[in-house]
């Protein structure tokens, strides 16, 4: 362990009711988070995790989802569940305190049709997009979506690799557009 405080000097005399130093085992680092019951029902013990230390530009880790909280809290209203990535102590920079971005991954597929989340128009309870013919006109194509991680989405149907797609929809003269394929 590492000593983060000395609460007695020499010559004093220690009791057991206050710590004589305070130990810390950076063996095992770990970020202690609060996510929703939306974002927990996606999480699992064991996932893997990607972390970024925003003071520390270069410093990259991979942690480990590991606990979750069985029972929610809830403050004014909002129910959130606690949760921990642990990860390995691999940098001396990387101090306690320090505040870290997480990045859970909770769904993956390669080689799919994205489109950006701007282009999507809401229709019904489904999706549709404007794509941009060989004439220069818009024409509005129903479309059946997939994954999203909040700024492209998966096109499962409906369009194909190289149409072109309105990404501001809803005006006369597309302000930009552009081929989308897999990612």
């Amino acid at each position: 362990g590492v000593i983060t405080t000395v609460n007695i000097v020499p010559g004093s005399s220690a009791s057991a009711a206050s710590a004589a130093l305070s130990l810390i085992d950076r063996s095992t680092l770990h970020v202690d988070l609060k996510l929703s019951e939306n974002d927990v029902a996606k999480v699992s013990l064991g996932q893997k995790v990607d972390l970024t230390i925003d003071a520390l530009k270069d410093w990259k880790e991979q942690g480990t989802v590991s606990y979750i909280a069985p029972a929610a809290q809830s403050s004014n209203g909002v129910v959130t569940y606690a949760v921990r990535v642990s990860f390995p102590d691999s940098d001396d920079r990387v101090k306690v305190g320090m505040t870290a971005n997480l990045a859970i991954t909770t769904a993956k597929k390669d080689g799919v049709l994205l489109v950006p989340n701007s282009a999507l128009l809401p229709k019904g309870a489904g999706h549709a997009v404007q794509v941009l013919g060989a004439d220069g006109k818009t024409s509005e194509v129903d479309v059946q979506t997939g994954l999203t991680d909040g700024t492209n989405t998966e096109i499962t149907s409906g369009l194909k690799a190289g149409d072109k797609v309105v990404t501001v929809p809803g005006t006369t003269t597309p302000q930009r557009r552009g081929l989308f394929g897999g990612g």
